[in-house]
C-alpha cells in the first residue's frame, strides 16, 4: 500500500513538472546558428533550389514565421544574395572610413597605405576629382533604389489565403517584414517587362499599398500562386489544400504530444 502511494505521488510530481516545462519560452538559437541560417538563406545555393527543404527551414527561422501557419510562395534568391553581399560591402566601407579617420586623428596624417594612395590620387586629379565622385554617387544611388524596390520573399497565410507577408530590404536593419492583404496588391503594365529595363527600375512592376516594388516572375513557387496573388485568378492553387491538410495534421500531432500523461487514481486505503 505504501509503495502504491509513493508511485502516485511520483506521477503527480512528474505531471506538474512537465506542465511547468511545457510553458517555458523556447530557447533562442545560438548566435553562430543564426548567422549560419542567414548565410544559408541569402548566400549559399541557387535560384533553382530556392524551395529546398533545408533552405526553407532557414528562411522560416530568419523571418521568424511558423511553417504551420505560412507557406513560402516567392523566394528571389538572387536578390537576397545581392542584398546580403551589398550590406556586407557597405559595412566594410564604413569600417574602413572609421579606421582611416582614427588613423588621421591619432597621427595627424594618413599612415595606412590604402589611405595614402587614395590621398595621392585625389591630389593628382585636383578639381577633376569631382567627376568620379559624381559618377560614383549616381551609380550608388541607382543601385540603392533598385535594391530597396526588390522583394526577397513572400509568404501566404494558410488560414487566410488573402493575407501575405512580404520580406524586403531595410535600411538600418537587414530585412523588414510587412503584412499585406491581397486587395492591397496590384500589378502594373510593366509586370511582364524585363526587370533590367530602365522604365521598370524607375516605376517598378507591382504596387503594394501604393508603394512601387519589383518582383521576379520566375521566383514564385508556381505560376498559380503568382496569378492568385495578383488577382489574375480567383481559384487557389491545386496544391494549396495539401499544405493546409499537412499543417492541420502536424498541429494535431503536436497537440497530442503535449497532452499530459494520465495520472493513475490514488490508492484506496
Amino acid at each position: 500500500m505504501l509503495q502504491k502511494a509513493r508511485f502516485h505521488i511520483f506521477n503527480v510530481c512528474r505531471f506538474y513538472v512537465g506542465k511547468r516545462l511545457c510553458h517555458n519560452k523556447p530557447v533562442r538559437d545560438p548566435l553562430f546558428r543564426r548567422i549560419y541560417d542567414s548565410v544559408l538563406t541569402n548566400v549559399l545555393g541557387r535560384q533553382e533550389n530556392a524551395f529546398d527543404s533545408t533552405l526553407l527551414r532557414s528562411c522560416y527561422k530568419a523571418d521568424q514565421l511558423e511553417p504551420q501557419k505560412w507557406i513560402l510562395i516567392y523566394h528571389d534568391f538572387d536578390a537576397s544574395r545581392i542584398g546580403f553581399i551589398g550590406s556586407l560591402s557597405f559595412a566594410t566601407v564604413i569600417i574602413g572610413l572609421c579606421v582611416a579617420t582614427a588613423d588621421y586623428l591619432i597621427h595627424g596624417e594618413f599612415t595606412l597605405n590604402t589611405a595614402k594612395v587614395l590621398k595621392d590620387d585625389a591630389e593628382e586629379l585636383g578639381i577633376f576629382i569631382i567627376i568620379p565622385i559624381t559618377l560614383m554617387i549616381i551609380v550608388v544611388g541607382l543601385l540603392l533604389k533598385l535594391h530597396f524596390m526588390r522583394i526577397f520573399r513572400i509568404y501566404q497565410n494558410l488560414q487566410n489565403s488573402d493575407a501575405y507577408a512580404f520580406v524586403y530590404p531595410g535600411f538600418f536593419q537587414s530585412n523588414r517584414m510587412h503584412m499585406v492583404s491581397r486587395s492591397e496588391i496590384a500589378s502594373k503594365p510593366l509586370l511582364y517587362e524585363d526587370v533590367t529595363k530602365v522604365n521598370v527600375i524607375q516605376s517598378g512592376n507591382i504596387s503594394i499599398k501604393n508603394r512601387s516594388m519589383i518582383i521576379n516572375l520566375e521566383a514564385f513557387r508556381a505560376q498559380p500562386y503568382r496569378s492568385y496573388m495578383l488577382q489574375e485568378r480567383n481559384e487557389l492553387p491545386d496544391d494549396f489544400d495539401s499544405f493546409t491538410d499537412s499543417t492541420a495534421s502536424e498541429v494535431r500531432r503536436r497537440k497530442s504530444s503535449k497532452l499530459p500523461p494520465k495520472i493513475p487514481p490514488p490508492p484506496m486505503f
